[in-house]
């Protein structure tokens, strides 16, 4: 790989940075069929590895420095293939065969050159390969689909590189039935995209996959007890695209619906919805407004402790409470309803004030404006005014209120 040096050094010393590459190698037949559990090594920087055994669809993920040569040998040693590690390297698929020849291996693209019989300068005599017969297996190496495309900036000419992408579905059942969970909320956290929190509907899952480029690692992790407990680390493959990593994980207890009576509209739609646009699209609703009459009872949605009190939006006010796997607003009640202050401890269904009405807007302003944080650690405030705020201007483990509403008994 080249790396473009701008201006003269003057005989300055530069250190340039290399970036580490995560790409997949997946081990397929002459019918292109995945061969489970193959077992590999790795020659890399002078040192071979011990052997290395794919997964059950025979992928296996691999770190290597961009520009370096890697070499993939088979674990009894009676072939290999050697190809140069791109930065839009992402998957290289290994055909294992019997009847592919030494001018098949070579025939291979630049990016992807093949040295079939060449190892680095240091290392040993014995990591060449033996003697091929008709029945070895001869590895064959094909180009990873990238594009690369050349953009013009401030600064002169830059390439982009785009990637393969992954589309992971991530299934939770109950540890005690197996059967679907709904109303649990997860985490997914990773370097690349930080960390996010979903909530499953009745399938199991959040009704929509998790898009990420392959090869990053993806930490699953759930609240239990009001603990994080972690699930597992998916490395993102599109070989699973359309197959869901399953987790068992304790069913969610349903929490009391804070109203005594059903909301007079529905909390899904229009903009009374979670996520429907404010202020021109510029940003999102928070919660899920509940529309109810002026001084109808809000009620703790299960026990807990009080966090805060106080004003909240339109000559209305508010309470948080924390419950054991979620913070929840209650927000919109009526100034001078709530019963209860901060530090109290609340007890499920217990009164903590009254729907409130909203004042100069010209909409029906009767409501529970209702939203759900899932971190339970994370005390700080739930309001993010500014770009840190993101469209809904709150913090990050913000989640859909839906299913819990949904499931609430009454």
């Amino acid at each position: 790989m080249a790396f473009p040096v701008i201006g003269d050094l003057n005989g300055q010393t530069k250190v340039l940075k290399v970036p580490v590459v995560a790409f997949s190698i997946k081990f397929v037949d002459n019918n292109n069929q995945p061969i489970p559990h193959y077992e590999f090594k790795t020659l890399y920087r002078g040192r071979q590895s011990a052997i290395k055994r794919a997964n059950s669809q025979g992928v296996s993920t691999i770190k290597a420095l961009a520009g370096q040569k890697l070499t993939v040998i088979d674990g009894q040693d009676r072939a290999q293939t050697t190809a140069i590690v791109s930065y839009g390297s992402k998957q290289w698929t290994m055909i294992i065969g019997t009847d592919i020849t030494e001018e098949d291996i070579s025939n291979i693209s630049d990016t992807l050159s093949q040295e079939a019989s060449t190892t680095p300068e240091t290392s040993k005599q014995e990591d060449k390969p033996k003697p091929q017969t008709e029945q070895d297996p001869v590895i064959k190496v094909e180009k990873p689909k990238v594009t690369e495309v050349e953009k013009k900036t401030e600064t002169g000419p830059t390439l982009e590189v785009a990637s393969d992408e992954a589309k992971i579905t991530i299934k939770f059942v109950d540890e005690a039935t197996n059967k679907s969970l709904s109303g649990l909320s997860y985490i997914t956290q990773s370097t690349k995209y930080g960390k996010n929190t979903s909530v499953i509907g009745n399938d199991g899952t959040r009704g929509r996959t998790h898009d990420s480029l392959v090869g990053v690692d993806i930490t699953v992790l759930v609240y239990e007890d009001g603990k994080e407990v972690k699930k597992d680390v998916i490395t993102a493959s599109a070989d699973r695209n359309g197959i869901p990593y399953v987790y068992k994980a304790k069913k969610p207890k349903n929490y009391l619906y804070p109203l005594p009576i059903d909301a007079t509209a529905d909390y899904k739609s229009g903009m009374r919805s979670f996520g429907s646009n404010r202020s021109s699209g510029k940003r999102k609703h928070a919660g899920a407004d509940l529309y109810a009459p002026a001084g109808t009872t809000v009620r703790a949605m299960e026990s807990g402790i009080v966090l805060s009190t106080g004003s909240f939006y339109a000559g209305t006010d508010f309470v948080t409470i924390k419950h054991q796997n979620h913070i929840i607003r209650y927000g919109e009640l009526a100034p001078g309803s709530i019963k209860v202050k901060a530090e109290d401890e609340v007890t499920r269904g217990q009164p903590i004030g009254a729907v409130g009405k909203l004042k100069g807007i010209n909409v029906p302003s009767n409501m529970l404006h209702l939203e759900m944080y899932s971190n339970t650690n994370d005390t700080s405030n739930l309001t993010i005014k500014g770009a840190a705020g993101g469209k809904f201007k709150r913090r990050s483990d913000l989640i859909n209120p839906n299913s819990f509403l949904d499931n609430a008994d009454k």
